[in-house]
């Protein structure tokens, strides 16, 4: 029988995965949520993109060996290829990047 909070626990799990990749790529997810940059719907959608990888523990791996943003924009690594948010987190990324830029 399947623990009735395994599917709680496996959304928290993926949701902070989400959310350390996003950390890591530069994308800062309370000013997105803010600014409706991210949409409730759209961060559901990032995390239940995430439960659906076949690569939680390499992420997890990656995660670890890049646990810090980059000071210099120019060297912000890239998610790892097989990330299922990968172009999401980009898109989100740049999209922050030019909000940033338009207002200097």
């Amino acid at each position: 029988m399947t623990h009735p909070f395994a599917n709680a626990r496996s959304r928290n799990y993926h949701a902070a995965l989400v959310s350390k990749m996003a950390r890591v790529l530069g994308v800062d997810l309370t000013q997105a949520r803010e600014t409706r940059t991210l949409p409730d719907d759209q961060w559901r959608d990032a995390v239940l993109r995430c439960t659906q990888c076949a690569q939680p523990a390499d992420c997890q791996t990656w995660l670890s060996d890049h646990d810090e943003p980059s000071s210099d924009p120019a060297h912000t690594p890239h998610a790892p290829g097989y990330c299922e948010n990968r172009q999401f987190l980009k898109r989100l990324a740049q999209t922050q990047h030019d909000s940033d830029m338009s207002n200097l």
